[in-house]
C-alpha cells in the first residue's frame, strides 16, 4: 500500500518526463547564451549537471517502481534511460541550432583559429612549402570536425559517455548510501 501511495504521489515525475523538462531548459540556456553573448563555454556545465540529474531521476523512478531485488545493471540501464533521450534531444538540437539558427557559428570559430595558426607560423619562421601544408591540413580537419552533423554526432557520443560514467557512479553511491536515492 505504501508503495503504491508512493507511485501516485505528484512527487513521482516519470524520468522521460524530467529528460524532456531537463532538454527544454538546456535549449532555454542555449539561445539565452547567444542572445546575451555569453562566453559560449559555458553552455557546458548546465548539461553537466542536467545528465546528472536525468541519471539520478532514473535510478529513484526505478527504485519507486521496483517490486523486486534490483542488480547493479538494472540500476545502470534506468539511469541511461532518461539521459540518452536527454543526449539524444539535446544532440538533434546542436545540429538544428548549427545548421540553421547560427550557421556562421564554425565558421567564425574556423577563421580564429586559423588566424592563430597564420600568427604562430610566421612568429616560428616555417617556410611557405610547410606553411601551405599546415594550413591545408588544418582546413580539411576542420572542414571534417566542424560541420554541424558531425558535431551533433560528437555530441552525442560524448554525452552517452558521460552518462555511463554518471549512470555507474551514482549507482555505486546510491547502493553504498541507499537513502540517497528515495
Amino acid at each position: 500500500m505504501a508503495k503504491e501511495k508512493q507511485l501516485n504521489s505528484p512527487k513521482n515525475i516519470k524520468s522521460t518526463t524530467v529528460a524532456l523538462i531537463l532538454f527544454g531548459l538546456l535549449v532555454v540556456f542555449r539561445l539565452l547564451i547567444e542572445t546575451l553573448n555569453w562566453d559560449w563555454s559555458l553552455r557546458v556545465y548546465p548539461i553537466l549537471l542536467f545528465i546528472l540529474v536525468a541519471c539520478y531521476m532514473g535510478i529513484r523512478e526505478q527504485r519507486i517502481k521496483a517490486a523486486e531485488y534490483l542488480t547493479y545493471i538494472m540500476e545502470l540501464k534506468a539511469a541511461l534511460r532518461p539521459s540518452a533521450i536527454l543526449a539524444f534531444l539535446y544532440s538533434a538540437f546542436s545540429y538544428i541550432f548549427y545548421r540553421f539558427v547560427s550557421p556562421d557559428f564554425f565558421n567564425k570559430m574556423i577563421m580564429e583559429r586559423r588566424a592563430e595558426f597564420e600568427k604562430s607560423i610566421s612568429e616560428n619562421n616555417v617556410g611557405a612549402e610547410e606553411a601551405d601544408k599546415v594550413l591545408q591540413n588544418f582546413e580539411q580537419v576542420t572542414e571534417y570536425i566542424f560541420s554541424p552533423l558531425n558535431w551533433a554526432t560528437f555530441t552525442l557520443l560524448g554525452l552517452i559517455m558521460l552518462s555511463f560514467i554518471y549512470g555507474a557512479l551514482l549507482v555505486l553511491f546510491a547502493r553504498k548510501f541507499p537513502k540517497m536515492i528515495q
